[in-house]
Protein backbone atom coordinates (compact mmCIF):
# COMPACT_ATOMS: atom_id res chain seq x y z
CA UNK A 1 0.00 0.00 0.00
CA UNK A 2 1.27 3.37 -0.57
CA UNK A 3 2.65 5.12 3.33
CA UNK A 4 3.64 8.83 3.60
CA UNK A 5 7.63 9.15 3.86
CA UNK A 6 9.64 11.94 5.32
CA UNK A 7 11.07 13.95 6.44
CA UNK A 8 13.42 13.34 3.66
CA UNK A 9 13.38 16.23 1.61
CA UNK A 10 12.24 14.45 -2.15
CA UNK A 11 13.85 16.95 -4.48
CA UNK A 12 11.99 19.51 -6.79
CA UNK A 13 8.75 18.47 -8.46
CA UNK A 14 8.91 19.20 -12.06
CA UNK A 15 4.70 19.74 -12.99
CA UNK A 16 3.53 19.47 -16.28
CA UNK A 17 -0.13 20.35 -17.53
CA UNK A 18 -1.63 19.27 -20.30
CA UNK A 19 -5.03 18.75 -22.34
CA UNK A 20 -3.72 15.18 -23.42
CA UNK A 21 -2.22 13.46 -20.64
CA UNK A 22 -3.66 16.03 -17.90
CA UNK A 23 -1.21 16.12 -15.45
CA UNK A 24 2.53 14.55 -14.91
CA UNK A 25 4.68 15.45 -11.95
CA UNK A 26 8.61 13.91 -11.89
CA UNK A 27 10.63 13.69 -9.09
CA UNK A 28 14.57 13.37 -9.06
CA UNK A 29 14.08 10.06 -8.62
CA UNK A 30 12.84 9.34 -11.70
CA UNK A 31 15.90 9.90 -14.00
CA UNK A 32 18.16 7.67 -11.31
CA UNK A 33 15.66 4.18 -12.15
CA UNK A 34 17.75 2.05 -12.77
CA UNK A 35 15.09 -0.30 -13.48
CA UNK A 36 11.39 -0.61 -14.70
CA UNK A 37 9.64 1.00 -11.68
CA UNK A 38 6.77 -0.21 -9.66
CA UNK A 39 3.85 0.68 -10.49
CA UNK A 40 0.62 1.23 -8.94
CA UNK A 41 -2.47 2.38 -10.59
CA UNK A 42 -5.76 3.79 -10.16
CA UNK A 43 -8.61 3.10 -11.90
CA UNK A 44 -12.25 3.76 -12.77
CA UNK A 45 -14.07 3.58 -15.94
CA UNK A 46 -12.10 5.46 -18.23
CA UNK A 47 -9.92 7.40 -15.55
CA UNK A 48 -6.55 6.44 -15.36
CA UNK A 49 -3.94 7.65 -12.90
CA UNK A 50 -0.56 5.74 -12.65
CA UNK A 51 2.02 6.20 -9.63
CA UNK A 52 5.40 4.76 -11.00
CA UNK A 53 7.99 3.90 -7.45
CA UNK A 54 11.50 3.68 -7.17
CA UNK A 55 11.90 -0.67 -7.32
CA UNK A 56 14.50 0.03 -4.71
CA UNK A 57 14.26 2.70 -2.52
CA UNK A 58 9.90 2.19 -3.04
CA UNK A 59 9.80 6.31 -2.79
CA UNK A 60 7.34 7.68 -5.68
CA UNK A 61 9.31 8.87 -8.80
CA UNK A 62 6.68 10.00 -11.09
CA UNK A 63 2.87 10.39 -11.19
CA UNK A 64 0.72 10.29 -14.37
CA UNK A 65 -2.79 11.01 -14.61
CA UNK A 66 -3.01 9.53 -17.79
CA UNK A 67 -7.02 10.16 -18.51
CA UNK A 68 -9.48 12.32 -16.86
CA UNK A 69 -12.86 12.28 -18.55
CA UNK A 70 -16.24 12.58 -16.51
CA UNK A 71 -13.71 14.87 -14.14
CA UNK A 72 -15.75 16.99 -12.01
CA UNK A 73 -15.47 20.97 -12.15
CA UNK A 74 -15.42 22.40 -8.46
CA UNK A 75 -16.08 26.28 -8.22
CA UNK A 76 -14.03 26.90 -4.94
CA UNK A 77 -10.71 26.56 -3.56
CA UNK A 78 -9.77 22.96 -2.15
CA UNK A 79 -11.32 23.69 1.59
CA UNK A 80 -8.91 21.55 3.76
CA UNK A 81 -5.57 22.66 5.42
CA UNK A 82 -2.53 21.07 4.16
CA UNK A 83 0.52 21.25 6.52
CA UNK A 84 3.58 22.18 5.13
CA UNK A 85 5.99 19.12 5.45
CA UNK A 86 8.42 17.69 3.23
CA UNK A 87 7.28 14.29 2.52
CA UNK A 88 6.56 11.76 -0.81
CA UNK A 89 4.56 8.61 -0.69
CA UNK A 90 6.52 5.27 -0.64
CA UNK A 91 5.28 2.15 -1.82
CA UNK A 92 5.56 -0.44 0.94
CA UNK A 93 3.84 -3.22 -1.10
CA UNK A 94 5.10 -5.90 -3.74
CA UNK A 95 7.34 -6.01 -6.62
CA UNK A 96 3.75 -6.57 -8.61
CA UNK A 97 2.09 -3.09 -7.90
CA UNK A 98 -1.40 -2.77 -7.16
CA UNK A 99 -4.35 -1.38 -9.15
CA UNK A 100 -6.56 0.81 -7.27
CA UNK A 101 -10.49 -0.05 -8.58
CA UNK A 102 -11.49 3.69 -7.86
CA UNK A 103 -10.92 6.97 -8.83
CA UNK A 104 -12.36 10.23 -8.41
CA UNK A 105 -10.81 13.36 -9.81
CA UNK A 106 -11.86 16.66 -8.94
CA UNK A 107 -10.48 20.35 -10.49
CA UNK A 108 -10.75 22.78 -7.61
CA UNK A 109 -9.73 26.38 -8.76
CA UNK A 110 -6.22 25.95 -6.93
CA UNK A 111 -5.49 22.44 -7.32
CA UNK A 112 -5.94 18.73 -9.04
CA UNK A 113 -7.40 16.25 -6.52
CA UNK A 114 -6.83 12.96 -7.33
CA UNK A 115 -8.61 10.25 -4.75
CA UNK A 116 -8.41 7.00 -5.24
CA UNK A 117 -10.20 5.44 -1.40
CA UNK A 118 -12.94 5.48 0.27
CA UNK A 119 -12.13 6.11 3.79
CA UNK A 120 -12.46 8.84 5.69
CA UNK A 121 -9.41 12.08 5.50
CA UNK A 122 -7.53 12.73 8.60
CA UNK A 123 -4.36 14.97 7.70
CA UNK A 124 -3.19 16.57 4.36
CA UNK A 125 0.78 16.67 4.15
CA UNK A 126 3.01 18.63 1.58
CA UNK A 127 5.42 20.65 0.24
CA UNK A 128 5.61 22.93 -3.10
CA UNK A 129 2.94 21.83 -5.73
CA UNK A 130 2.27 18.52 -4.70
CA UNK A 131 0.18 17.07 -1.43
CA UNK A 132 -0.91 14.03 -0.12
CA UNK A 133 -4.20 12.71 1.75
CA UNK A 134 -3.54 10.89 5.09
CA UNK A 135 -6.59 8.22 5.66
CA UNK A 136 -7.53 7.02 9.03
CA UNK A 137 -5.86 4.08 8.53
CA UNK A 138 -2.58 6.42 8.10
CA UNK A 139 -1.82 5.17 4.37
CA UNK A 140 -2.23 8.03 1.27
CA UNK A 141 -5.23 7.60 0.08
CA UNK A 142 -4.95 10.91 -2.80
CA UNK A 143 -2.61 13.07 -4.20
CA UNK A 144 -3.56 16.66 -5.19
CA UNK A 145 -1.43 18.95 -7.27
CA UNK A 146 -1.87 22.71 -6.64
CA UNK A 147 -2.17 24.86 -10.12
CA UNK A 148 -2.76 28.42 -11.49
CA UNK A 149 -6.04 29.54 -13.11
CA UNK A 150 -4.31 29.26 -16.53
CA UNK A 151 -4.12 25.29 -15.99
CA UNK A 152 -6.72 25.16 -14.62
CA UNK A 153 -9.25 26.56 -16.79
CA UNK A 154 -7.49 24.52 -19.29
CA UNK A 155 -8.02 21.21 -18.12
CA UNK A 156 -11.41 21.75 -17.04
CA UNK A 157 -12.55 23.21 -20.17
CA UNK A 158 -11.41 20.00 -21.86
CA UNK A 159 -12.06 16.64 -21.77
CA UNK A 160 -8.79 15.08 -21.92
CA UNK A 161 -8.21 11.83 -22.74
CA UNK A 162 -11.95 10.86 -24.10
Amino acid sequence: MIELAGPDAPGEVAVEFDEYVPVTATWPAYERLSSPPTYVRAVEQHRLLELKFDPVEHDLAELVLVNAPGARSVEQSFAAQVADAPVTARWSGGPEGYEYPRLDIAYYQDCVLMTFSTETFRDWRGRGPVFFGILDSGLVGAVGIRWGGAANRRLATHEPGS
